[in-house]
């Protein structure tokens, strides 16, 4: 199972430190380059640095193949403004994520 996290933060590492555990397919973006050196240096996932709401970023992280996606950044709303309409089948909702397929 591939999970692609968004935010590095206490959240995000904790998570990514569970999912690791339990031999899941993780990856970890972030903005700052800091929260990533520590899941780096302590976790065996891939980790990704840019904005989670840019395309391009989580195109680079798998999101086509992804299983799931948590988002714990600081703030939802503009990583579901960023999504163009149609590009991904995943959609946005206050909720979370869930597949269109």
């Amino acid at each position: 199972m591939k999970i692609i996290i968004v935010g590095a933060g206490e959240v995000g590492y904790h998570f990514a430190e569970w999912l690791a555990q339990e031999k899941k397919e993780v990856v970890t973006i972030d903005i700052d380059a800091e929260p990533l050196m520590r899941v780096s240096d302590h976790l065996d996932v891939q980790i990704l640095q840019g904005s989670g709401s840019n395309p391009r970023v989580l195109e680079e992280s798998g999101l086509k193949t992804a299983d799931l996606i948590l988002w714990v950044p600081w703030t939802i709303t503009p990583v579901c403004r960023s999504l163009p309409s149609g590009s991904s089948p995943w959609t946005c909702s206050w909720a979370g994520w869930k597949s269109t397929q």
